[in-house]
């Protein structure tokens, strides 16, 4: 089958030639010095038309075109797809055709190595206004072709920024390099974050298209400048404490005075007197008396009164002063602790009657 177009391509390539239906301008000799040196060329668009008509091709040349094509041919046909690229453009350096155009795209997408030069060379085919003489299907394969090959392609980001020298991280991934820069990316969405010092990092989405460039430009915030510092108030000055005075130091009570028992013991001393006497003047009293009745006198009458009034009066005193020394020894102590002591003090009153007499005793403490 392939043999069969092979054949059919080399009858119209040659009617086409005779006819000088297409007269284009040679490939440039450098091209086919790259490719001889095993380096496949770039396909050369074909110049626009001058409007002086060239002459026709001669037969050497048409004969040396025939054979670089049959030869890329045969190549292509085995899977040697470098060396068909070489002969394909060779025949189309001698004379330009569509077909060589097609071919030389093809055999280039078979090799892994010249993707990007197998997607220029379809390209300048399917912009050839003469494409659709190689048929309408090989334009069609070409076409299909060279979308599948743009979406391995990778594509190009030329992103800029102001100010230059931002630092890019290309989907987390730390680009070399600061802007302005040229990234070469897969084809589709990715996340650009760029980030200088004193300015806001920034977040961009770009979609790349294989084969194509895209140009992005960047506008930097600078960082919002943290607001002044509050000024400076002074600290409101300490409260002045007044020294607290010292606290006045307790005037101790002093201790409470045991209460003195010598007043209950005068006391007792003085009715213990007071029995002594009234006992001896009740012995004299009672001698007078026993006189008396003897010998009845009024002199010994007297002395029997009176000495019976002085007993009388001494025991009279004799009983009031126990019974005060009793109480003084006795009674719990009322006189208060601060209150000045007073003076003790002894009054004895004695009184007489026609009838007895006695004494009244006041004891002050």
């Amino acid at each position: 089958m392939l043999q069969h177009r092979f054949s059919s391509l080399s009858s119209k390539l040659v009617s086409v030639v005779t006819a000088g239906a297409i007269a284009t301008t040679l490939i440039a000799p450098s091209a086919l010095a790259q490719t001889a040196a095993g380096q496949p060329a770039k396909a050369a668009a074909s110049p626009a038309p001058e409007s002086a008509p060239k002459s026709a091709p001669d037969k050497k040349t048409k004969d040396a075109a025939r054979k670089a094509f049959e030869a890329g041919q045969k190549a292509f046909k085995a899977g040697n797809f470098a060396e068909a690229a070489e002969s394909f453009q060779k025949a189309n350096g001698i004379l330009p055709t569509p077909h060589a155009e097609y071919w030389i795209g093809m055999s280039l997408a078979g090799q892994e190595s010249t993707l990007n030069e197998a997607v220029e060379a379809l390209q300048v085919f399917l912009s050839n206004p003469a494409k659709d003489k190689v048929g309408e299907q090989k334009v069609a394969e070409a076409t299909a072709k060279l979308a599948e090959l743009q979406a391995k392609q990778s594509g190009e980001l030329q992103l800029s920024t102001d100010p230059k020298g931002a630092t890019v991280s290309v989907d987390g991934v730390a680009q070399p390099g600061v802007t302005p820069l040229t990234l070469k990316l897969a084809p589709g969405k990715h996340k650009l974050e760029v980030a200088a010092m004193d300015y806001q990092p920034q977040t961009l989405e770009v979609e790349v298209t294989g084969g194509k460039k895209v140009e992005s430009q960047l506008k930097l915030e600078p960082l919002l400048a943290p607001p002044p510092p509050a000024p400076a108030v002074a600290p409101p000055p300490p409260p002045v404490t007044q020294p607290k005075p010292a606290p006045a130091e307790a005037v101790a009570a002093p201790p409470p005075s045991a209460r003195s028992n010598t007043p209950a013991y005068i006391t007792l001393g003085l009715a213990g007197a007071g029995v002594v006497v009234g006992s001896i003047f009740g012995f004299q009293a009672l001698s007078a008396k026993s006189d008396f009745n003897d010998n009845p006198t009024g002199k010994k009458a007297d002395d029997v009164e009176r000495n019976a009034l002085i007993s009388d009066m001494a025991f009279g005193v004799a009983v009031t002063l126990g019974l005060t020394g009793v109480v003084l020894l006795t009674s719990p102590e009322t006189e208060d602790a601060g209150a000045a002591p007073t003076a003790s003090k002894l009054e004895f009153t004695p009184y007489a009657s026609t009838k007895g007499g006695g004494a009244n005793a006041r004891f002050t403490f």
